[in-house]
């Protein structure tokens, strides 16, 4: 597959997201583009090990990284970290809105795509993912949980310590925290169900259109031929990756669980386009 640059130089992109909303799904896309590759950076709450963070004791300009549980780091370190993408090269993280984070993403030519997701669904994918995953610093505590419903009720909820801090946030305050981006002047914004297709229950031409559009925003030019053949061959790839269909949510929920996220989420269902009141 041949595709050609709109600018000089091959992007540097970073697809930000709220966990589980469909990052591997974007990043298939990416990964089929010829001219891109995927590289490693710790643009999550894993920068808080980095030993910059040390160095730069006397700054007092922080950031947050990660959504799930968002912690704090030098600016310094995660400007550090966003230099070394490279041209032609795709990263991922979990940040939350932070003017100063655009800002250096701007200012670091870096093309930013956020991905988001019915937040519904992105519960009951959180819950598989922390049962699975035994090295999740989480998977302990959803395996204690009695049911899938006490599951989902943490995964809405969140699940605090004794103290009363939260060890992971509920969904409404990971919500709030990633809503600013798609109102970002320069960031795209992609819902994963514009892009699942037809294997995942979502609408082929919708999926077309969306890799047409991802392509222009990072300045590569792509034919509706090309963009068909990344769409048969994007889904079901990445290591997390486990159903991916839209409306799962509706083998989960019952009455309770909708009034639990009604009352606590609902509102954001309604910004997103999800719903367009609380009667569902």
């Amino acid at each position: 597959m041949n595709v050609s640059l709109r600018f000089d130089a091959e992007p540097k992109i970073f697809v930000n997201s709220l966990p589980k909303s469909g990052t591997n799904l974007l990043t298939s896309i990416l990964a089929l583009i010829p001219c891109l590759k995927f590289q490693r950076l710790p643009l999550t709450r894993i920068l808080r090990q980095h030993p910059l963070n040390q160095l730069f004791f006397f700054s007092n300009k922080t950031v947050y990284v990660g959504i799930d549980q968002p912690t704090r780091v030098k600016f310094q370190t995660l400007e550090y970290t966003l230099k070394k993408l490279k041209q032609g090269c795709f990263a991922t993280g979990h940040i939350p809105y932070q003017s100063l984070v655009v800002d250096l993403l701007n200012s670091s030519n870096i093309r930013t795509m956020v991905v988001v997701r019915d937040p519904r669904d992105v519960t009951v994918s959180l819950m598989h993912y922390n049962i699975k995953q035994m090295n999740h610093f989480l998977h302990k505590k959803y395996v204690a949980l009695s049911s899938d419903k006490e599951r989902l009720k943490a995964a809405i909820l969140g699940i605090q310590k004794p103290n009363g801090k939260y060890l992971n946030l509920g969904i409404a305050e990971k919500i709030a925290s990633v809503l600013p981006w798609t109102r970002t002047e320069g960031v795209m914004s992609i819902r994963f169900e514009d892009i699942i297709g037809p294997q995942g229950a979502g609408d082929l031409e919708k999926q077309l259109q969306s890799i047409l559009h991802i392509a222009t925003h990072i300045g590569i030019d792509l034919t509706e031929e090309q963009a068909v053949t990344i769409g048969e061959k994007m889904y079901g790839t990445g290591r997390t990756f486990r159903k991916g269909v839209i409306g799962d949510w509706k083998n989960h929920y019952d009455e309770e669980l909708k009034e639990i996220f009604k009352k606590t989420s609902g509102q954001y269902l309604i910004e997103l386009g999800y719903e367009q009141d609380l009667n569902w």
